[in-house]
């Protein structure tokens, strides 16, 4: 099987990796009624953190963040490294696999346990592995069209309950929240987007993959602040703070006649394709850490216990909703952006400092 993967179906996996669950937790919280310069700002500082990201692919064509980690910091560094983002592309699926469970927990029956919607989710994530990239790619061009009438068409039918003034006042506690939201964003889910420098090491044109990665990521984002601007106008600032699951908050005030009642529903159904998308890719990334690290041919093998290990850390996370969006706002940022920007910061000066010696 071919493993190559085309630039439009990365194009699109970035595109549905960046809607992923945020159009459930959405983000910039913090901003309140700000949320949506929050995002603006955060897509901003992304630009030159994209540029280092494809710097980095791009000085070592063929290989993944894995091989690059040894090649730029030697055997003991290198493998340092290669266990920190291993590690955090690990707790990443865990938390990815708890957001399933609390939406599903939220919206759908209370009888089942949280548990199991998790590691149901974990075991799809397993023939994601087993498919590769390559099969997510091909399953992403599918979907995306659906996925996206399905997520944005119930929002005009709430214009009646919108109101401008919910977008007010704008900066009124100064810049500081929007400068947490943005910060809150860009760990999730923008600069989330380094795992592709482990999935991408198959796609056909490395050159291609700047252009890629901000085209996806902008189209993404441009997505997510047409749903956020939705949101607030139904909402406001005060609920959008609050509220664990906004998306559905806002839609549970949509009623279409008699006949269409819990349109939230609707939402599930993207929530599911994308959160998906975004836990195999996370899942892949995780299992070929560890089987580059332990030297493991087979590592696919181990999967399962790896699954049900995410789910556990998952589960532990945080114990209610209102702690979930305080995880979400204070943890998860600083959290994150070590390991998403701060370490791959770390690894690109030290490979252009390399470059620069060996030809000098």
């Amino acid at each position: 099987m071919n493993s190559k993967i085309t630039d439009k179906q990365a194009l699109i996996i970035v595109i549905l990796f960046t809607i992923g669950t945020s159009i459930v937790n959405t983000p910039g919280r913090i901003a309140k009624e700000n949320a949506w310069i929050s995002i603006i700002l955060a897509f901003i500082i992304f630009i030159p953190i994209a540029l280092m990201y494809s710097r980095i692919l791009e000085k070592f064509p063929g290989k993944n963040i894995f091989r690059i980690c040894d090649t730029v910091l030697g055997k003991f560094f290198g493998k340092i490294f290669n266990l920190l983002f291993t590690l955090h592309f690990f707790i990443t699926a865990a938390a990815l696999l708890r957001n399933l469970g609390d939406f599903i927990y939220g919206i759908g029956p209370p009888e089942t346990p949280m548990e199991v919607n998790m590691i149901s989710l974990g075991l799809l994530g397993i023939l994601g592995l087993y498919g590769g990239i390559n099969i997510l790619g091909r399953w992403s061009i599918i979907m995306f069209p659906i996925i996206l009438f399905i997520l944005l068409i119930p929002f005009p039918f709430l214009i009646p309950q919108m109101k401008i003034d919910r977008l007010l006042p704008v900066m009124y506690n100064g810049i500081s929240p929007v400068i947490k939201g943005s910060l809150s964003t860009l760990s999730f889910p923008i600069t989330q987007s380094f795992v592709f420098l482990m999935v991408f090491e198959n796609i056909r044109d490395v050159k291609s993959f700047k252009n890629i990665l901000l085209k996806g990521v902008f189209i993404g984002t441009l997505v997510l602040l047409i749903v956020v601007f939705g949101i607030l106008l139904t909402i406001g600032g005060k609920n959008y703070v609050n509220a664990y699951l906004t998306s559905v908050v806002a839609l549970r005030r949509l009623t279409i006649g008699k006949l269409f009642e819990r349109v939230e529903i609707i939402i599930l159904q993207t929530f599911v394709y994308t959160i998906f998308l975004k836990f195999s890719i996370m899942f892949i990334a995780t299992m070929k850490g560890i089987g580059h690290i332990f030297n493991l041919k087979n590592y696919k093998a181990i999967s399962p216990i790896i699954i049900f290990l995410a789910a556990s850390i998952g589960y532990i996370l945080y114990s209610n909703s209102m702690e979930g969006i305080e995880f979400i706002i204070n943890v998860w940022p600083p959290y994150a952006l070590t390991f998403q920007v701060v370490l791959p910061f770390i690894l690109w000066i030290i490979s252009e400092l390399k470059t620069k010696f060996s030809l000098s």
